[in-house]
Protein backbone atom coordinates (compact mmCIF):
# COMPACT_ATOMS: atom_id res chain seq x y z
CA UNK A 1 0.00 0.00 0.00
CA UNK A 2 1.06 3.28 -0.87
CA UNK A 3 1.31 6.43 1.90
CA UNK A 4 0.74 10.24 1.28
CA UNK A 5 3.72 12.07 2.13
CA UNK A 6 2.65 13.14 5.86
CA UNK A 7 2.65 9.43 7.02
CA UNK A 8 5.44 8.90 5.39
CA UNK A 9 7.61 11.40 7.54
CA UNK A 10 5.58 10.52 10.76
CA UNK A 11 7.02 6.67 10.31
CA UNK A 12 10.05 7.50 9.65
CA UNK A 13 10.24 9.56 12.74
CA UNK A 14 8.66 7.23 14.64
CA UNK A 15 10.90 4.47 13.38
CA UNK A 16 13.78 6.55 14.31
CA UNK A 17 13.01 7.32 18.03
CA UNK A 18 12.79 3.38 18.42
CA UNK A 19 16.20 3.16 16.98
CA UNK A 20 17.78 5.83 19.06
CA UNK A 21 15.89 4.05 22.07
CA UNK A 22 13.67 7.09 22.83
CA UNK A 23 11.20 6.50 25.19
CA UNK A 24 8.42 8.86 25.98
CA UNK A 25 9.97 11.95 25.11
CA UNK A 26 13.11 13.78 24.22
CA UNK A 27 15.54 15.15 21.15
CA UNK A 28 16.16 13.44 18.09
CA UNK A 29 19.38 13.84 16.35
CA UNK A 30 18.08 14.64 13.25
CA UNK A 31 17.31 17.40 10.87
CA UNK A 32 14.50 18.13 8.83
CA UNK A 33 16.40 17.36 5.57
CA UNK A 34 17.58 14.27 7.12
CA UNK A 35 13.49 12.84 8.16
CA UNK A 36 12.64 14.27 4.59
CA UNK A 37 15.13 12.18 2.42
CA UNK A 38 14.30 9.05 5.02
CA UNK A 39 10.69 9.61 3.57
CA UNK A 40 11.27 10.15 0.40
CA UNK A 41 10.10 13.61 0.30
CA UNK A 42 11.47 17.18 -0.34
CA UNK A 43 12.14 19.45 3.08
CA UNK A 44 9.41 21.73 2.63
CA UNK A 45 7.32 18.82 2.82
CA UNK A 46 8.68 16.90 5.74
CA UNK A 47 8.24 20.71 7.34
CA UNK A 48 4.76 20.74 7.01
CA UNK A 49 4.16 17.44 8.18
CA UNK A 50 6.31 18.16 11.13
CA UNK A 51 4.46 21.75 11.76
CA UNK A 52 1.40 19.24 12.23
CA UNK A 53 2.70 17.56 14.49
CA UNK A 54 3.96 20.67 16.60
CA UNK A 55 0.52 22.17 16.31
CA UNK A 56 -0.71 18.74 17.49
CA UNK A 57 1.39 19.38 20.86
CA UNK A 58 3.62 15.86 19.61
CA UNK A 59 6.75 17.61 18.68
CA UNK A 60 8.83 20.73 19.53
CA UNK A 61 10.29 22.04 16.49
CA UNK A 62 13.30 24.51 17.17
CA UNK A 63 16.03 25.81 15.40
CA UNK A 64 18.46 22.43 13.97
CA UNK A 65 16.64 20.44 16.85
CA UNK A 66 13.30 18.07 16.73
CA UNK A 67 12.11 17.38 19.87
CA UNK A 68 9.76 14.22 20.56
CA UNK A 69 7.35 15.01 23.02
CA UNK A 70 4.94 12.12 23.11
CA UNK A 71 6.47 9.51 21.37
CA UNK A 72 2.87 7.53 21.81
CA UNK A 73 0.87 9.72 19.92
CA UNK A 74 3.27 10.07 17.35
CA UNK A 75 3.17 6.28 16.82
CA UNK A 76 -0.33 6.44 16.60
CA UNK A 77 0.01 9.53 13.82
CA UNK A 78 1.83 7.07 11.81
CA UNK A 79 -1.05 4.46 11.38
Amino acid sequence: MYLDAEHRVVRRLADCCRSFGLVGSGPVPLVQRDVAAMAGVSRPTANRALRQLEEAGIVVLGRRRIEIVDLAALERAGQ
